[in-house]
């Protein structure tokens, strides 16, 4: 039990000093760990360019990092469950993959044509422009092990 509990002190310790590194946080006066403010939403971006990025080497395509535009068409490729929620993963016409805030899972097939309309909040809601001719519905795209969460 002491051997259990002093691993996840280290484990703590080793975060805390992950985050105050990338100036995501820091040690108080009093010696206390505290978030700085805006950090949650820094940890999401940070989430989704790595996954972004690693989705996209593993297409061999370049990443995007740039929002999709509502009105724009894309080529539907799949989604990303992450720990921000759902991303849809879409190819823009120059072939670049890029990532869109969903407010729920998508029901797409892969190659689908689609566009996007702001949703509510950050989230965008994905409408379709044009059928593949597959039926196959496009999976979650599975994360590498070592995708940071």
């Amino acid at each position: 039990m002491l051997e259990t509990h002093q691993k996840i002190e280290a484990a703590l310790e080793q975060r805390q000093d992950w985050l105050v590194s990338r100036n995501l946080g820091f040690i108080q006066s009093n010696g206390v760990f505290a978030m700085r403010e805006g950090a949650l939403s820094r940890l999401e971006i940070m989430e989704v360019k790595n996954a972004g990025a690693k989705l996209a080497e593993k297409m061999n395509v370049v990443f995007l990092d740039r929002s999709v535009l509502a009105g724009n068409t894309y080529t539907y490729v799949g989604y990303l469950k992450l720990e921000s929620g759902y991303w849809g993963a879409v190819l823009n016409h120059k072939g670049e993959l890029q990532m869109a805030p969903l407010d729920k899972k998508p029901e797409f097939s892969r190659q689908d044509r689609i566009c996007f309309e702001k949703g509510q909040g950050r989230a965008f809601v994905m409408q379709g422009h044009q059928k593949s001719q597959s039926q196959h519905k496009a999976p979650e795209i599975e994360r590498d092990e070592d995708m940071e969460r």
